[in-house]
């Protein structure tokens, strides 16, 4: 597998979380990869630091986002936005280092979800726009 730099994801997840609610996503200790080669059928993945190595390393919680580049880059941007949304939905509110699983405390990681969430940033990406036009 080949592994290079996704700064096209990182702007992306930028503008997402600057319009919703994802105030306790640290995007600065994010990195974005794209992978060629995978023979998965994942379309994006999150991967966490977990707390033993963050102390062994001496460092705070990071997470990488991979982006498997035969299933994502021919995805349509409303498509990548929502797979953007579902890894973010990974990263617990404690910014720890852990992973949220797809079923938790009655909260679900899925399609529902992630469709709420994506209208509510096109609403909001919206309003930005008009109001950057219409001062």
């Amino acid at each position: 597998m080949k592994f290079e730099y996704a700064p096209d994801v990182e702007d992306l997840c930028k503008r997402i979380v600057s319009h919703l609610d994802f105030g306790h996503v640290d995007v600065s200790r994010i990195r974005f990869m794209r992978s060629q080669g995978s023979k998965a059928n994942a379309v994006a993945r999150m991967w966490s630091l977990p707390k033993v190595w963050q102390l062994a390393l001496n460092t705070q919680p990071h997470y990488v986002m991979e982006v498997l580049s035969n299933n994502y880059d021919h995805l349509d941007i409303m498509e990548k936005e929502r797979t953007i949304i579902h890894e973010l939905l990974h990263v617990p509110k404690t910014f720890s280092g852990n992973l949220v699983p797809h079923k938790c405390f009655g909260k679900n990681i899925d399609a529902h979800r992630v469709e709420a969430l994506h209208r509510e940033y096109l609403a909001k990406k919206a309003l930005s726009q008009y109001k950057a036009t219409n001062p």
